[in-house]
C-alpha cells in the first residue's frame, strides 16, 4: 500500500516541473545513458576512447534529430483575399 501511495504522489508531482526543468532532467538521463553505453564498450571516463565514444553518440543524436525534422510533415495554410489573390505560408 505504501509503495502505491509513493507512486501516486510521484506521478501527481511529475506535472509540477517547468519545461526547463523537464528538459534538464531529460538531458541528464541522456547523459547517463550515453555514459553507460560508452562504459559498456570498455571506455573509461576521461580517456580518448571515452571522449570519442561520447562525441560519436552526440553526432548520431544530432543526425537523427535532423532526419526527423526533415521528414516531419509540413502544413501549408493559404488565404484567399478579396482581390482574388492567394497567400500561402
Amino acid at each position: 500500500m505504501g509503495r502505491l501511495l509513493v507512486m501516486f504522489v510521484a506521478v501527481a508531482l511529475s506535472g509540477c516541473v517547468t519545461a526547463q526543468e523537464r528538459q534538464q532532467q531529460l538531458a541528464q538521463q541522456l547523459a547517463e545513458m550515453e555514459d553507460a553505453k560508452c562504459k559498456s564498450y570498455g571506455a573509461a571516463p576521461g580517456t580518448p576512447a571515452y571522449i570519442q565514444c561520447r562525441t560519436q553518440l552526440d553526432a548520431s543524436l544530432i543526425q537523427a534529430a535532423a532526419i526527423g525534422a526533415a521528414s516531419s510533415p509540413r502544413t501549408t495554410t493559404c488565404t484567399r483575399w478579396a482581390t482574388n489573390t492567394v497567400s500561402c505560408y
